[in-house]
């Protein structure tokens, strides 16, 4: 937002067909460029209009590369490993979206 702006006004923020999303984020760079930060988590799917008025020294955490949902929250999975003759089990893991901790996804025999 420019250095003499107080406010500046958001509308038409896209919406979600998809039940599973519950909330949104809206990134913006600091005045001049750089990495694109958090500017505020609309904490519903319905909101299609904001009024910024942070300063550029109140944004958020940086936007976490790749986020996106352009896969529709799906990631394909291919060359699991199929393990030696005792294998009887593969589990699959991730964290969420910039988390740390592992959650088992599926197994499969």
């Amino acid at each position: 937002m420019p250095a003499e702006a107080d406010t500046a006004q958001l509308a038409a923020i896209p919406t979600s067909a998809d039940a599973r999303v519950t909330k949104r984020r809206i990134y913006r760079t600091a005045a001049g460029g750089g990495p694109f930060r958090l500017e505020i988590e609309l904490a519903d799917n319905t909101t299609t209009t904001y009024a910024s008025v942070k300063r550029d020294d109140q944004l958020g955490a940086a936007m976490v590369p790749g986020n996106t949902t352009s896969a529709g929250g799906q990631i394909a999975v291919a060359a699991i490993a199929v393990g030696g003759g005792t294998t009887t089990a593969r589990k699959l893991y991730r964290t969420a979206s910039g988390g740390a901790a592992y959650q088992l996804v599926t197994q499969t025999s």
